[in-house]
């Protein structure tokens, strides 16, 4: 499966623009690194319902942007069954997972929009 939905990214530039998208994926970035806070509490303290909604929300705005490895990260962790925990490591994963997407969404939006 490729990182990225290009097509998504495409159809966003033309629906927003590039400086909207932009200022989208700024907000994306922020807000997803609150989510992966919330996620980590969650999986710490057990707490499946918490850990299945961050990660539900996390892969819903990833989903939005095509940026389908991250969007599938946080679809496996959300997925789980109840009183299973990802394993150590996954969320830091996940983390590295959404860094990259964010990185590529940049990318992608300066190459179709250059």
């Amino acid at each position: 499966m490729p990182d990225f939905d290009d097509d998504s990214i495409l159809a966003l530039i033309a629906v927003v623009g590039t400086p909207r998208l932009t200022e989208l994926v700024d907000k994306l970035e922020i807000d997803a690194g609150g989510l992966l806070a919330e996620l980590a509490a969650a999986v710490s303290a057990g707490n499946d319902d918490q850990r299945r909604a961050a990660a539900h929300r996390l892969s819903g705005m990833l989903a939005l942007f095509g940026a389908r490895a991250a969007e599938a990260g946080a679809r496996r962790i959300e997925t789980m069954g109840k009183g299973l925990s990802p394993a150590a490591g996954e969320i830091d994963a996940l983390c590295g997972l959404v860094d990259a997407a964010v990185r590529g969404l940049k990318a992608r939006i300066a190459k179709y929009s250059g």
